[in-house]
């Protein structure tokens, strides 16, 4: 029966390719970025970024913020940051969430595309 319903449907163009960290449907808790979304809908395990690999980004910069990484090379570039771009790069490379919510909410981080979770120590 279910062959003979998909038979009667018109030809499918082949399924899209998996956004990449800067694009998506966002995180399962709702939050900003992407973790790309499968065929079926079904949202991707989101990534894990080791404290190596953030380190190794502290002139893009990446940025840990409340256990999940955020690129702001874009933000940077687009000089969306009234301050100047210093003060991301001060804390490029690690997790700067104690900088950040001195100043900042967390609701200001949802248009930075985020690249996954932090690993936990």
């Amino acid at each position: 029966a279910a062959a003979a319903l998909v038979a009667g449907l018109p030809a499918h163009t082949p399924p899209h390719a998996i956004p990449g960290p800067t694009e998506g449907v966002g995180l399962p808790d709702g939050g900003p970025g992407g973790y790309g979304v499968g065929a079926a809908g079904a949202v991707a395990s989101p990534r894990v970024v080791s404290r190596s690999e953030l380190a190794a980004h502290s002139s893009d910069p990446w940025v840990a913020l409340y256990g999940k990484v955020y690129d702001f090379t874009r933000f940077i570039a687009d000089d969306e940051h009234n301050p100047g771009p210093k003060p991301i790069y001060d804390v490029g490379g690690m997790d700067g969430t104690a900088a950040f919510e001195a100043v900042h909410n967390e609701g200001m981080l949802d248009d930075i595309p985020v690249v996954g979770i932090l690993e936990q120590e």
